[in-house]
């Protein structure tokens, strides 16, 4: 009978079966420790500093986390459905308003000014203006 056995086998064969019990070791190292571990994964993905695309961070210390980011995203959306809400209520006053505006001589001269660097560089639409004066001066 021979004293030495040589077994071969192939890595790959036993890789999974190692991974899952290191994983099911560490699992159980942490079981008693769950909620400490819980809340320490929570902590890490709320005050992770994310940048926000739309905003050019000229110090690390402006970028905000991802808890920063959601509360502000949160709070335009209920401002943004607020100042809408008010606006529909306030639609006469506010159309009023910006008749108003319009009918001065300097927002005339700064309206005309736009309407007309917009004309000038916008080059898919042909456009007609008709400028009627407001002051009974025909």
């Amino acid at each position: 009978m021979p004293e030495n056995i040589e077994i071969k086998i192939e890595r790959d064969s036993i890789q999974s079966i190692i991974e899952a019990k290191v994983q099911t070791a560490v699992m159980e190292a942490l079981l008693p420790h769950k909620e400490k571990f819980v809340e320490a994964l929570v902590d890490k993905a709320l005050l992770t500093k994310s940048k926000d695309s739309s905003y050019n961070y000229t110090k690390k210390d402006e970028i905000p986390t991802v808890l920063e980011h959601m509360v502000r995203t949160i709070i335009a959306e209920e401002a943004r459905a607020a100042i809408t809400e008010w606006a529909k209520s306030h639609r006469e006053e506010i159309g009023e308003a910006i008749r108003k505006k319009m009918a001065t001589k300097a927002w005339g001269k700064k309206a005309a000014y736009h309407i007309a660097e917009q004309m000038a560089t916008c080059h898919d639409y042909n456009f007609t203006l008709v400028v009627k004066p407001t002051c009974g001066c025909e």
